[in-house]
């Protein structure tokens, strides 16, 4: 049996530069980083005894005979694209909360393919392996995602990606810096999951109709402008919160989806409690909101806000591997 487990991600600058639609004429970029909160898959060969040939088990458990019986879109297309003969077991558990805004879906493409790479030694590079989520993701499953949640889960870390057509690039960026947004940020679940994909369609149409040209280009210069202050000497945590600010101003436009007054009262308290800046995660609408504030600030916080409070560490691994 082979256990593949990715890393759910935070993504804090450049969303929406990352979808194919933008960026193969504009190009992208985006910085996120994945923090120790994963999604699971197990991958066996199932005993023929059975009378079924898969047993995919998620918040359902399906038994069938064929590849295409399978109800879950990526279980299916990926048993498709790798053309798996043999009968077998997939089981999913997470430790986090699906439709959240933290990349589980890329992170469970992921993890079923580290799984059969690894289980068919098929030795697979963290650029292909991602490379192949992107194409299950878009072209098989013909969701309306972005690139870069599929990237960050696969390769870990605190990365600065740079998307164009046909091909990305990955950059570490500084570790020191890097600590230190992480003492000083958290991270808080509304309680409110939403379907992503619906909002990123409307995000989509948008782009292809050109009503988010202004809002995308201010996106990808904040995301400039943050690289340069992670990659300072003494990072200014003030204007990082700033330019996190800024750009959800500007996320807001992509789609009126994006927010709701769930989310823009809890941002309200957010600020009266003088944090430095705040995001909603992922497409919007609900999920995870990530906070960067003083230290000696976040208890008050929790409390005011009345939200669950998820601690984390960062994730410098990415996508891995283990044979039981």
């Amino acid at each position: 049996m082979i256990i593949a487990s990715a890393p759910y991600r935070i993504s804090l600058f450049g969303g929406g530069t990352d979808y194919p639609s933008w960026f193969e004429e504009k190009g992208g970029k985006t910085i996120a980083f994945t923090i120790n909160k994963y999604c699971h898959v197990s991958f066996r060969k199932l005993p023929n005894f059975f009378w079924h040939k898969y047993r995919i088990v998620y918040s359902k458990t399906e038994l069938c005979n064929k590849i295409s019986d399978i109800k879950h879109p990526t279980v299916r297309n990926t048993l498709k694209y790798f053309k798996i003969k043999d009968g077998v077991e997939i089981h999913h558990f997470s430790d986090l909360p699906a439709r959240s805004g933290i990349g589980s879906s890329s992170a469970f493409t992921v993890s079923l393919v580290t799984a059969i790479s690894n289980f068919y030694s098929f030795n697979l590079t963290k650029k292909k392996i991602a490379e192949i989520a992107i194409f299950i993701e878009q072209k098989m499953n013909k969701e309306f995602v972005g690139n870069q949640d599929q990237i960050i889960t696969t390769y870990g870390g605190f990365k600065k990606i740079t998307l164009k057509k046909n091909f990305f690039t990955v950059k570490n960026l500084k570790f020191s810096n890097i600590k230190k947004i992480k003492e000083n940020s958290i991270l808080l679940y509304s309680g409110k999951s939403r379907i992503a994909d619906k909002i990123a369609k409307s995000k989509v149409n948008n782009i292809k109709k050109r009503k988010s040209e202004n809002a995308l280009n201010e996106i990808r210069a904040i995301c400039n402008e943050a690289e340069k202050l992670i990659s300072s000497k003494n990072i200014d945590l003030y204007h990082l919160g700033k330019l996190m600010n800024e750009s959800w101003i500007n996320k807001k436009k992509l789609s009126k989806s994006v927010s709701n007054k769930f989310i823009e009262k809890h941002m309200n308290i957010l600020k009266k409690n003088k944090i430095y800046g705040a995001k909603v995660l992922g497409a919007g609408g609900g999920g995870f909101i990530f906070v960067l504030a003083k230290k000696k600030l976040h208890k008050k916080i929790v409390e005011t806000t009345k939200l669950l409070r998820v601690n984390f560490d960062i994730d410098l691994m990415g996508t891995m591997c283990d044979r039981k």
